[in-house]
Order: C-alpha cells, then sequence, then structure tokens
C-alpha cells in the first residue's frame, strides 16, 4: 500500500480470490456540530450493484423522507458513493440489488455520532452479506473539547446523548462508547434520553 502524508485512507481486501487491498480516501474535515458524515463501499465479493433505501422515514432538513425512498441509486463493486452531511441520529436502511426488490440486508441502523466520519462497509458473499460501519473524529474547529459519552449502564436502555436540544450521539449502548466529539468550549445542557 502507498501512503501519502497527511492523508487518510482506508484499505479494504474483500475478494478472496484475488486477494488485494482497495484504497478510500477518508473526508475528515471539520463537520459542524450536531453534523455526522458518511459514506457507504460496496465491497460485497462477486455481488452486482447495489441500491440503499431508507427502512424507516426519517426528517432531514425539516422534510419528512418516506421509507422505502431510495438514498443511495446505484453502488458498483468496489465503488464508494457519497459523503454525505448528515444531522447525528439513527438511520435504518435496506440494501438492495439495482432492479430488484430482493433484500440483501433489511433493517441495517446506522446510528450516526455528531462530528463524525462513517463509511458503511457492506462486504462479505451474496450469500451471507454483512455490514460494517467504521468511524473517525473529524477535525475539531477552533475553540473546541473533545468529550466522549460512555453508556455504563449495565442491561440499560439504548440511549441518545442530546446536547443543548441537538442529538449529537444516537444509538449509544453500553458496550460502545461514542469517539471523541468535538463542543465548542462553554456550558451544554445535556439529557440521556431513550433511542429515538
Amino acid at each position: 500500500v502507498s501512503v501519502g502524508g497527511s492523508t487518510q485512507t482506508t484499505f479494504i481486501a474483500s475478494d478472496a480470490a484475488s486477494p488485494q487491498f482497495a484504497a478510500f480516501s477518508d473526508n475528515l474535515s471539520t463537520t459542524a456540530f450536531g453534523t455526522s458524515r458518511l459514506a457507504i463501499i460496496h465491497a460485497l465479493s462477486g455481488g452486482s450493484s447495489v441500491s440503499v433505501q431508507l427502512a424507516e422515514s426519517v426528517v432531514l432538513g425539516g422534510a419528512a423522507q418516506e421509507a422505502g425512498t431510495t438514498i443511495v441509486p446505484e453502488i458498483a463493486y468496489g465503488a464508494k458513493f457519497g459523503e454525505f452531511d448528515l444531522p447525528a441520529q439513527t438511520y435504518v436502511v435496506d440494501v438492495l440489488p439495482v432492479g430488484s426488490s430482493d433484500v440483501l440486508l433489511d433493517d441495517v441502523a446506522l446510528a450516526l455520532t455528531s462530528n463524525t466520519s462513517y463509511m458503511a462497509v457492506v462486504y462479505g458473499t451474496a450469500s451471507n452479506p454483512q455490514v460494517l460501519l467504521l468511524a473517525a473524529a473529524t477535525i475539531p474547529a477552533d475553540d473546541t473539547g473533545l468529550v466522549r459519552f460512555v453508556h455504563g449502564i449495565v442491561d440499560g436502555p439504548t440511549v441518545d446523548i442530546v446536547v443543548n436540544e441537538t442529538i449529537i450521539a444516537a444509538g449509544l449502548t453500553p458496550d460502545t462508547p461514542t469517539e471523541h466529539i468535538a463542543l465548542p468550549s462553554g456550558d451544554h445542557d445535556v439529557s440521556i434520553v431513550a433511542a429515538g
């Protein structure tokens, strides 16, 4: 593999018949408070092109997006789609072969945290598809501090962390802490609420 200075790259090997790494650049530039970044990578070995649809309705920019809405029309094997800056929340999606109603992966929950860049990697085989959500903190803006939230209530419910009435960490479980999240310096009101 070849690595350049001051670069962020994810290397993915996904085909046992031709074991080599494909390189995907990570965008870790600063994101706004309450915003996460998402890219989707098709690494499903031998798989046809796939599309991604919302499995549950969400509100984006004040507008409701209904379940069944296509958010990624087509991704070919070995390709990356988008770098969407989205409100931090949980997005539930389905992954389907392009032009088919047969769902490869259904109800995949992508719990996105503020000031974090994600790659959702669809990998495995057509008969056993999987999703791996990779996360890395984005570069903090000036005059921010980095905080991490840990849900340490054993057998507790999945929760969302809300700061100043904005969700910054969605779907937090007792076994998975957040990455460091950039918060503007100063005081903040923090609430822990049941997920969703």
